[in-house]
């Protein structure tokens, strides 16, 4: 993820650098990690990602007001994607080489 155009890691740990106005959004991305719907599971979603009324509710638990609501909703979108690709990644380093498992 891109934080203020620049992608910053920890040289030590290879994990992001959080600015602390970003802590927020982070703590309401991992509030609604239980919300994550994922095609063929949890009865069915059609489309992968967070459930969107379950996050609206999350927004007035953590006292988002109205004026900031459209940021904070583009700023978790971005947090959804870049879960979406690691997801993404980690099944293509999961999944068994083409034909394995298929020999007589």
């Amino acid at each position: 993820m891109t934080i203020r155009g620049e992608r910053t890691w920890c040289a030590a740990c290879q994990a992001p650098e959080v600015f602390p106005e970003n802590l927020p959004v982070i703590d309401l991305f991992i509030d609604a990690l239980p919300t994550y719907q994922v095609p063929g599971l949890q009865g069915g979603a059609l489309q992968e990602g967070f459930d969107r009324g379950a996050v609206r509710a999350l927004f007035d638990l953590h006292g988002i007001a109205a004026a900031d609501a459209a940021p904070t909703w583009e700023a978790l979108r971005e947090l959804e994607a870049e879960l979406r690709t690691v997801r993404t990644a980690r099944q293509a380093q999961q999944a068994p080489p083409a034909g394995a498992g298929h020999g007589r």
